[in-house]
């Protein structure tokens, strides 16, 4: 049977609402629902029910110096997101939620999200310029250095307190890949989880979802958080245009798009030290048929596992300074099977496996007229990146490649006060890469609280993204040889931010950027042969602002409204990004009913025209979401249902050069209906 969300028209659904209009309204919605206070009657103060200014004075962010600060003296634009927020909202994944935050996009090939931020998103990028944080401890894999925030993330999103999102470059701390954001996850703890609890989820296109989640009492001396789930996705019947012939099953891929899923988590802590532990393996079948599959066979899918421990130690010293510590082994999995008709059909199987261990130290160190100094050293060796593809049968090795590396960083970074009303920091960290030498990098901010209600900050920095060993070796002319010629990217970015409190209810933020890439990594490719390899070629040049209203009320309202624009281009060819949506409008807002035993939470997205790798547009597009959650009609049962893209809108993400398709459709209306049981 066709599915109706597969006849995507090539543009996407066209929108007739002007981009300016949607902004407008975007930003008024929420701000005349909160500047009113939007009464109802009022209900306990906790997080959820907080006015704005009440939050404010406890809102704290980890990721933007490696320790605690107000977000308000962060020397970045900050974003926070509670748990209590991805509950009402009904994310499922931490696309999910980026997809909702100012400044950022996602895209789906039906095998992995990519995540877009600032205007940019390469197509057939690896999520490599986005750092992603678990508690501090560093996601990204040490083959493709990617982070993963569809279905292949790490953890479940019922584990997480809240997830810091630090716009900018963040080099200065955190060393590669902290190019465009770093998203940091601070995962639960026990008192947030009491008990025993247990979930389960019945969704749309045959998926289901089960979730068993532990917490110890407050009275017990461990504080242990423990989680394992499984989730399993038939998927959906798909029709590509670009297929539609007898000879390719008139362009519907059957039963080709079941994703499954298993995760465990544990985190558990006494005194100064906290061991954590995460796992999760995904497969995906692929019903695309990227890079020249056979279409729909359903023998073409991909396998990820992604795993590792950690143990950190956090301790006051000398009464007001502090050290922490941590030691930690990672392990990353991937295996790709692809059925290419040569002919004969042939199973092509592509893997890489990632192993490393590595420790990090940091010191620091308050002085007198509100002065923090805080001082590290990190090393990682990473004793594995190994890379392979092969037919199966007959065995024929096109690559093969074992390589080893290692790496180590020292930064310091300064917060103080000159003036009462002025916060200076700066960062310096210097890097060194076996593969690619060593690169310092800086980050410097001016933090000035022009009154009580408004803050400015003035921020300057510099990122790199070092060549991973996908790039460094994959497919070089010379095989197994690492590539002499490719370094490491760098980006200058420039931003002003003005953040203002309006009333007790409202915040408003607004900011304005410019980057500047130099030595973009792109692949160039053999026409002679069909063999490729990485190059740096392209600089990059990019603009743009970002404006957000935030509201909270004592009543249990909360919101948001967003509108960002940016303009990414190439300095060499003059032609504009693709995959770079210039216009990004968001609207979130929840509101209590029947005095607060039920939440409803609705979203608007708006994502502008993006280019695609072809030279044709995916077309802009509005998705509503909905979402009601039940959480005091039954002591123990708890139960949440959303409905996505609940207009049906049908539109597509640019495909990128592997595929066939310009444009690859996104799902149309499906529901979700979750029950929680706490013992």
């Amino acid at each position: 049977m066709k599915s109706r969300i597969g006849r995507t028209h090539q543009g996407g659904t066209a929108i007739t609402t002007p981009t300016w209009g949607v902004a407008l309204a975007t930003i008024g919605l929420v701000a005349t629902i909160f500047a009113s206070g939007a009464a109802a009657k009022e209900m306990p103060a906790d997080l959820g029910n907080m006015s704005l200014e009440e939050l404010m004075q406890v809102e704290v962010v980890y990721g933007a110096s490696k320790y605690e600060q107000k977000t308000s003296q962060a020397p970045s634009s900050v974003s926070i997101i509670s748990s209590e927020e991805i509950a009402r909202y009904g994310w499922t994944t931490l696309a999910d939620l980026l997809q909702s935050t100012r400044g950022f996009f996602t895209t789906d090939d039906r095998n992995y999200t990519y995540v877009g931020v600032r205007g940019f998103s390469r197509p057939g990028d690896y999520n490599s310029r986005v750092l992603l944080l678990v508690d501090g401890h560093r996601m990204n894999d040490n083959v493709y250095d990617s982070g993963y925030y569809g279905t292949a993330a790490a953890l479940d999103l019922n584990v997480i307190d809240r997830v810091e999102i630090i716009r900018g470059p963040s080099s200065s701390i955190y060393g590669t890949s902290a190019f465009f954001a770093v998203i940091n996850i601070v995962t639960s703890r026990a008192k947030n989880v009491p008990g025993l609890q247990l979930a389960g989820t019945a969704a749309s296109y045959d998926s289901y979802h089960g979730v068993a989640r532990f917490g110890t009492s407050p009275e017990s001396r461990w504080d242990i958080v423990a989680s394992v789930s499984r989730m399993d996705s038939r998927g959906q019947d798909l029709y590509f245009r670009e297929f539609d012939d007898p000879a390719t099953n008139n362009g519907i891929a059957q039963g080709l798009d079941r994703d499954q899923a298993t995760r465990y988590f544990v985190s558990a802590s006494r005194g100064p030290f906290i061991l954590q532990t995460a796992y999760v393996e995904r497969d995906k079948e692929i019903p695309t048929a990227a890079y020249g599959t056979i279409f729909n066979d359903p023998r073409t899918h991909t396998t990820d596992l992604r795993s590792y421990v950690d143990l950190r130690f956090d301790q006051p010293i000398l009464g007001t300074a502090s050290i922490q510590s941590r030691v930690y082994f990672d392990r990353y999995w991937y295996s790709g099977s692809y059925e290419f008709d040569y002919p004969p059909p042939t199973e092509n199987q592509d893997y890489a496996d990632g192993r490393w261990w590595g420790t990090e130290t940091q010191l620091a160190i308050p002085a007198p007229g509100g002065q923090r100094v805080v001082v590290g050293a990190e090393f990682r060796d990473n004793v594995r990146q190994a890379q392979g593809v092969f037919d199966v049968e007959p065995r024929v090795v096109y690559f093969e490649n074992n390589a080893q590396s290692s790496n180590w960083a020292l930064f310091i970074q300064d917060e103080f006060r000159p003036l009462s009303r002025v916060t200076l920091n700066g960062g310096l960290r210097y890097d060194h890469y076996e593969t690619s030498g060593g690169t310092t990098n800086p980050r410097v901010g001016a933090i000035v609280a022009v009154d009580r209600a408004t803050n400015v900050k003035l921020l300057y920095g510099s990122a790199f993204r070092t060549p991973n060993a996908y790039e460094l070796y994959y497919e070089d002319p010379v095989f197994q040889k690492l590539n002499p010629s490719l370094t490491s990217e760098t980006i200058y970015t420039y931003e002003g931010v003005l953040e203002r409190r309006i009333g007790e209810n409202l915040r408003g933020t607004a900011s304005a950027f410019y980057y500047n890439l130099d030595g973009l990594t792109e692949l160039v490719v053999d026409s002679t042969d069909g063999r490729g390899w990485y190059v740096n070629r392209g600089d990059i040049h990019a603009s743009g602002i970002e404006t957000e209203v935030e509201g909270r009320t004592r009543s249990g309202w909360i919101g948001r409204g967003s509108y960002s624009y940016s303009y990414a281009y190439d300095t060499e060819t003059g032609l504009e990004l693709s995959n770079s949506p210039r216009h990004l409008a968001k609207v979130n807002v929840s509101a209590p009913l029947m005095g607060g035993k039920l939440f409803l939470g609705a979203e608007l997205q708006y994502v502008g025209p993006r280019r695609t790798v072809r030279g044709g547009r995916a077309g802009d597009y509005l998705v509503a979401n909905i979402t009601l959650l039940e959480r005091s009609w039954w002591k123990r049962v708890h139960v949440s249902a959303s409905l996505y893209n609940a207009l049906d809108r049908q539109y597509g993400d640019p495909g990128s050069e592997e595929h066939t398709q310009e444009v690859i459709p996104q799902n149309g209306r499906n529901g979700r209906l979750t029950a929680t049981y706490s013992f």
